[in-house]
């Protein structure tokens, strides 16, 4: 279901979605992360899948259709975020998914956007699935959006979410 967005964010053409590498990221190459299965499943369909060292870099790809930041254990440096808020500005697609007790230095980015991160663990005790623990957050409920259209009733789950302020 990840792969899904990410094709319709980038319009089904061939286009480049990079992986920001450097900070302890999620790898892209193949491996048991689900990140590595995500990319794989974007390069089966054709999607042109890149690793992005932002401080390497001269400059920004120019070819970037989306940019994945997924998981870094250390901080951006400020640069590095001035470059995303950058991109982002100038009509630029940002996927972040940051774990929590991490602190990857994205507040300014962020605050652009009004989202602050919270360190907190979402629990729910509510809606329990067999196997699973209540940090394992499960949804089957989907609001009107061009990303969760085609979600319909399937259950999804996020282990260890991360609390976000908006």
């Amino acid at each position: 279901k990840l792969t899904n967005p990410i094709a319709q964010v980038t319009g089904g053409s061939q286009a480049a979605i990079y992986f920001l590498q450097g900070h302890g990221e999620r790898p892209i190459e193949q491996s048991q992360e689900a990140i590595s299965q995500a990319a794989k499943a974007l390069q089966d369909k054709t999607y042109a899948v890149k690793p992005l060292n932002l401080a390497e870099a001269t400059s920004f790809p120019q070819d970037a259709s989306v940019v994945v930041l997924a998981g870094p254990q250390k901080q951006l440096l400020k640069g590095e975020v001035d470059a995303l808020k950058n991109y982002q500005k100038q009509g630029g697609n940002l996927m972040l998914m940051v774990d929590p007790n991490a602190n990857p230095g994205l507040d300014s980015l962020l605050a652009d956007w009004g989202v602050t991160l919270d360190n907190r663990v979402v629990i729910d005790n509510s809606r329990r699935v067999v196997g699973l623990g209540p940090a394992d957050v499960t949804v089957t409920q989907y609001n009107d959006h061009p990303i969760t259209k085609d979600f319909g009733n399937n259950l999804s789950f996020y282990t260890a979410a991360r609390a976000v302020d908006a």
